[in-house]
């Protein structure tokens, strides 16, 4: 019990970070902290909830340190120099290190043998960290061949023409999510098509995560219950 309770903790952190990401840092989007944009800050802040969250193993929490170090410095390098192989760098970066929580998340939740707090706060951290990685792919694709996306008719990067940071393409976080929900609102579509086919994979992506999780919890469930039903049915020896 000891361990799902810190296992709980990490990811309840993880999920308050995400939150602040999804309900603070857009209502101040523009301004700036030390120099830095406020989204930005909060971004980093995932780095290292991320990697608090799977600090429960010794194996995933020297790969979790390192793919943060490389995303955190990418980060900081970007704004100061314009080739394109230091913009590349930091996206895939950010892109990897979301990844690679995700399966680790994942990889600890279905671990679980019943399900508990833990295991519910990991599946939706999942959910909201594919929708987040979804994101900076899109801005990657947005930011090497402007219109890939589109608002109307205006492509997403000239509305944010000296951005090169994927939090400053807040159209595309929305964009990621409406489409991982599969709500399709229309106002933002995708305009290539490697464009229309990432909409397709996250589109798929997030129906099947929520249908496989769900069998999951259930199947979990019935088990218990099932290992319960049968403890109390057998005389004590």
């Amino acid at each position: 019990m000891a361990g799902r309770s810190r296992n709980l903790g990490r990811f309840g952190t993880l999920l308050a970070m995400l939150v602040l990401v999804f309900g603070v840092a857009p209502f101040l989007q523009g301004r700036l902290l030390f120099g830095i944009p406020i989204f930005r800050v909060f971004f980093n802040g995932l780095f290292i909830a991320g990697v608090v969250a799977v600090s429960g193993d010794r194996r995933l929490l020297t790969i979790g340190i390192g793919f943060a170090v490389f995303a955190f410095a990418s980060s900081l390098a970007q704004p100061y120099s314009e080739a394109s192989w230091v913009a590349f760098s930091h996206y895939a970066s950010d892109a990897a290190f979301l990844g690679f929580i995700v399966l680790a998340i994942l990889y600890r939740v279905f671990q679980e043998d019943r399900v508990t707090g833990d295991t519910v706060l990991g599946g939706i951290c999942v959910y909201l960290l594919l929708g987040l990685a979804w994101h900076v792919v899109y801005s990657g694709f947005e930011f090497f061949a402007p219109g890939s996306f589109v608002v109307g008719d205006v492509a997403v990067r000239s509305l944010h023409a000296a951005n090169t940071d994927p939090a400053n393409f807040p159209e595309l976080l929305y964009f990621s999510f409406v489409t991982l929900t599969t709500l399709g609102y229309g106002e933002i579509t995708p305009h290539s098509e490697p464009a229309r086919m990432l909409c397709t994979a996250e589109a798929i992506t997030g129906q099947l995560f929520v249908a496989v999780f769900i069998a999951r919890l259930v199947a979990l469930q019935v088990a218990h219950a099932a290992d319960t039903r049968r403890a109390d049915a057998d005389p004590p020896g």
